[in-house]
């Protein structure tokens, strides 16, 4: 008895799918790859490959069943035992992070991410992120990202193909997410290195957040409102930095998911971290110290302390 996956609702998306099928020379028929949680798949073709040989005998997957969430392992149980097929209900359902579908059905070794209308990211976003990668995999960068393969970019689809890196997710109490954060550390330390640290005003960076400052009446943390027009680290970021990005690999760390990759402030790119993992805000602020060290000791007065990027990285954060 077979496990199929019915056509999604959302006419873009059948539309995507048939078109990424014909651009790949591959059949609507073939084994189709579903992503269930970040980092770990589920090939649909029937329910005793899902559950034996798909599942179970290749890349450790009964390492990978046991590690995910209980209510998520009975979810994806039931599904498989007592589904003949498999409905999504909404769009939510298969869009990767709101509005992006991550669908695998090219093979194992390949994931096709293509846009869907609808989410808080935009046509853009997806191709932010291609134009982000495309530089650090022609760079050569010492940062880990798949391997891109393919951009398809026309009026009725935007999609791109790349390489299914065999991970696992990382949660925030994990026994080894410390470990794993300070790897990213370094790595994203290294990435701002390398495309240039800068030091800009915050008022130039954050506007709107520069006003709401401005406007605050009684404030203990800024008793001194001129911080906003202090300079702050800034280079090129991830813009979503966060564990969530991340899949642990054997060849070390990946990180996904670069669709809101900009040129802007590293305290933002970092602050998900500290208020996760405050045990790392001092492997922070020791690289916060020794880019400061370079400013010319006549710029220092404006160029903000760690402290001060600490303050203004909160207000943003938390508005």
């Amino acid at each position: 008895m077979e496990l199929k996956f019915k056509y999604f609702s959302h006419s873009m998306i059948n539309l995507a799918l048939r078109s990424i099928a014909l651009e790949f020379s591959r059949e609507e028929s073939k084994a189709v790859y579903i992503e269930f949680d970040k980092g770990r798949y589920v090939c649909v073709t029937s329910i005793i490959w899902c559950l034996l040989k798909g599942f179970f005998w290749q890349n450790d997957r009964l390492g990978t069943f046991l590690s995910l969430r209980f209510l998520a392992r009975l979810k994806l149980i039931y599904k498989l035992l007592f589904k003949t097929k498999v409905f999504f209900h909404s769009d939510a359902d298969v869009i990767h992070i709101r509005n992006h579908i991550s669908v695998f059905f090219l093979d194992t070794a390949v994931r096709v991410k293509c846009f869907a209308p609808g989410g808080v990211r935009s046509k853009d976003d997806l191709l932010n992120e291609w134009d982000i990668r495309n530089n650090i995999q022609l760079k050569h960068s010492k940062i880990r990202v798949p391997r891109l393969i393919k951009l398809i970019n026309k009026s009725n689809i935007t999609c791109y193909s790349d390489e299914i890196v065999l991970g696992r997710a990382v949660n925030w109490d994990d026994n080894n997410s410390e470990q794993v954060l300070r790897l990213l550390l370094e790595t994203m330390f290294s990435y701002y290195i390398e495309n240039g640290i800068s030091w800009r005003g915050f008022n130039e960076i954050h506007p709107n957040a520069t006003g709401k400052i401005l406007d605050l009446t009684d404030s203990q943390d800024f008793p001194n409102k001129d911080i906003v027009y202090k300079e702050i680290i800034c280079s090129s970021v991830h813009g979503d930095l966060s564990l969530g990005n991340v899949i642990a690999s054997a060849e070390g760390v990946y990180i996904i998911d670069w669709e809101l990759s900009r040129h802007g402030s590293v305290i933002d790119d970092l602050f998900k971290i500290m208020q996760n993992k405050p045990i790392l805000t001092e492997k922070i602020e020791s690289f916060f110290v020794e880019q400061r060290k370079k400013v010319v000791k006549t710029e220092l007065i404006n160029t903000a302390t760690f402290s001060e990027h600490l303050a203004l990285g909160s207000f943003v954060y938390d508005t």
